[in-house]
């Protein structure tokens, strides 16, 4: 379970940081188109910017600690595979435990609490990370049940012959 939780936070890492990135870019070439300055930076909350000598090491720590989250995300994700625990009780074990690696890097790098913005985005992708959990969550659970089923009849089926 721990390889696969570790792998799991690996591949959301990656896939964390890939994202971010690429809205990164899109934020800059909407800036730059926006302002005409070809050395625009998109804007960084500016309690967090004042941690930096300079933006752009300020939006590689952001960048790796959104892939922080992700990791936590993909580590925490083996939680949804425990047969025994009832599906809400993964979720919130699975929201509590992310919460304790998403609030603290929201709070840092975006001013969560402080900026309506923040909340917003931050609120809109916890909502979106957890519609995609749980949309797994019961695919993977209906593909399980649908398996069992099929083997349920197989053994009716030879049993009465």
């Amino acid at each position: 379970m721990w390889k696969k939780s570790v792998s799991r936070g690996v591949v959301s890492f990656a896939l964390c940081v890939t994202v971010n990135i690429l809205v990164l870019m899109i934020k800059t070439m909407s800036t730059v188109k926006m302002t005409g300055d070809a050395q625009a930076m998109p804007e960084l909350v500016p309690e967090y910017a004042a941690f930096f000598d300079n933006p752009f090491m300020a939006l590689m720590v952001q960048t790796l600690l959104c892939g922080l989250i992700g990791f936590a995300f993909g580590c925490c994700s083996v939680i949804m595979e425990i047969a025994k625990w009832s599906m809400v009780r993964q979720a919130v074990v699975h929201f509590l435990l992310t919460a304790c690696v998403w609030v603290p890097v929201s709070i840092f790098c975006w001013g969560l609490g402080r900026y309506l913005i923040s909340f917003i985005s931050v609120f809109l992708s916890m909502v979106f990370t957890y519609t995609v959990v749980w949309t797994c969550q019961i695919i993977i659970c209906r593909r399980e049940v649908a398996r069992i089923n099929a083997q349920l009849m197989q053994r009716d089926k030879v049993s009465i012959d």
